[in-house]
């Protein structure tokens, strides 16, 4: 904005010096009424415009000034759900967050998606590591029952595949 000033204060001392040149024009009656007030009418006219050349930045700053801040505190309550986030994901036993943000929105969501579909969950990375310190038996236990949902539906799948009649097609028929 520095530079915005220092040449406002050159229009404005430039509009001064034609100011009195044309002051000094009328005063030693070399120039007509009629020229002079054109030139005081362009004077005017240029004053105008610096004026509300100014007004119209001074808005904008102001403007920007709150967009700025509206911004900042959209920022932070962003910011602050991405912390709340991280917190639950460290509560629920997700703690390769970072990794799985990585992999991206559309990957996320295909996944969500197709576990929503599948009936089935993503075991948390220090589940698995408390599953894998369990003896072979309540290992096999555990995860029996998380596996149950899924192995129905994979037993009720291949039953109704069973179920269907083949159809085939042989040459010549």
């Amino acid at each position: 904005m520095d530079g915005y000033d220092k040449i406002n204060r050159r229009f404005e001392k430039a509009v001064t010096m034609l100011q009195e040149n044309l002051q000094y024009l009328a005063d030693e009656t070399k120039v007509s009424d009629r020229f002079i007030s054109l030139h005081n009418g362009i004077i005017k006219a240029l004053i105008d415009y610096q004026h509300l050349t100014t007004e119209i930045i001074e808005d904008l700053q102001y403007e920007n000034y709150h967009l700025a801040l509206k911004k900042s505190k959209e920022c932070r309550e962003l910011e602050d759900i991405k912390i709340s986030f991280e917190a639950i994901c460290l509560l629920h036993g997700i703690v390769d967050f970072v990794a799985w943000m990585a992999k991206g929105k559309d990957y996320l969501i295909t996944m969500a998606v197709d576990h929503y579909r599948d009936g089935t969950i993503q075991v948390p990375y220090q589940l698995m590591e408390l599953i894998d310190r369990l003896s072979e038996q309540e290992r096999n236990t555990v995860m029996t029952i998380l596996m149950k949902k899924g192995q129905e539906r994979w037993r009720n799948e291949l039953e109704a595949l069973a179920r269907k009649p083949e159809k085939r097609q042989y040459a010549g028929t």
